[in-house]
């Protein structure tokens, strides 16, 4: 509110200012303009009168020494003021300047309250979004027992007990939906792999496309297309923590926005028979990454 009285006043303060700069000239001004009159007013009646009775040039010639008298200087900025003043004209669009600079003022104050009400409307609306979108997270990670019965692998411990891996086994992970909207899951990969350490960027032997939809608070499970065998050998670098179990992938999904989501995760089996899974691996194959699919 300070700042719109300051520019409010900016306008008649610059003519008080100007005023008073020019006050001590105004007689000397003033004097000026009519002579100026006066020898506008000679010049047009000589226009018309060709004689002139000689009693006339004699009062001529007296009020040419008159007005050949020295007079005080009035500059150019003074004179401007003076006539602002004194011509009923100038001091007229003098006021309609004025009010103009309030019209302008008042123009530029309500493009500031636009739009500071189109930024509240914007974080409303971001807020609002926001609270909708979806809140996609690992809900678990497990792995499965198998054993061969029959000539079929069949399940023996879902999930499979902490420590060391069981021969045969494959891995699952469950992602939640924790949003109020509900997701659509596009594209997946998952590995399971045996070895010391993994390559510096994943390498997919599958991907799966497909249309699965998670409903808010609702958790999917996903696992390796394939069960995993782990021999002897393997088992017992694993035990001493030469080679590892790793199970790795991403998940991309699209919101009720059609945006498209996509989520890295790699974790590998720890022989500690308290933990399990835990999150481990290169750089690259944790991450997540939001790209948007409409313009």
């Amino acid at each position: 509110m300070t700042s719109l009285w300051i520019k409010i006043g900016i306008f008649p303060a610059i003519v008080v200012i100007a005023f008073l700069a020019c006050y001590s000239a105004i007689p000397n001004c003033k004097e000026e303009h009519k002579k100026e009159k006066q020898t506008q007013l000679h010049q047009v009646l000589s226009d018309y009168f060709v004689a002139i009775p000689a009693k006339a040039d004699s009062n001529d010639d007296k009020k040419k020494a008159e007005d050949s008298k020295p007079i005080g200087k009035c500059s150019g900025f003074c004179s401007f003021v003076i006539k602002a003043i004194d011509d009923p004209v100038a001091f007229f669009t003098l006021i309609l300047s004025f009010v103009v600079w309030l019209q302008f003022i008042w123009m530029t104050r309500q493009e500031e309250v636009l739009s500071k009400s189109v930024d509240a409307a914007k974080q409303q609306a971001r807020v609002a979004l926001m609270s909708s979108m979806p809140v996609v997270g690992w809900a678990d990670q497990k792995l499965i027992a198998y054993a061969m019965q029959g000539g079929t692998n069949v399940i023996v411990d879902n999930p499979a007990p902490y420590g060391l891996p069981p021969a045969i086994c494959r891995p699952e992970f469950a992602i939640k939906n924790a949003g109020p909207t509900k997701i659509i899951v596009s594209r997946y990969a998952i590995k399971c792999q045996i070895s010391p350490q993994l390559s510096p960027d994943p390498i997919y032997d599958k991907m799966s496309q497909t249309a699965l939809v998670i409903d808010a608070g609702q958790a999917l499970w996903f696992a390796t297309p394939d069960l995993t065998a782990i021999d002897a050998p393997q088992l017992v670098n694993i035990k001493n923590g030469k080679t590892h179990l790793w199970f790795y992938g991403f998940i991309t999904y699209n919101d009720f926005l059609e945006e498209s989501h996509e989520i890295g995760f790699c974790f590998r089996w720890s022989v500690d028979p308290a933990i399990g899974f835990v999150n481990d691996g290169p750089e690259k194959y944790s991450y997540t990454k939001h790209q948007k699919q409409y313009t």
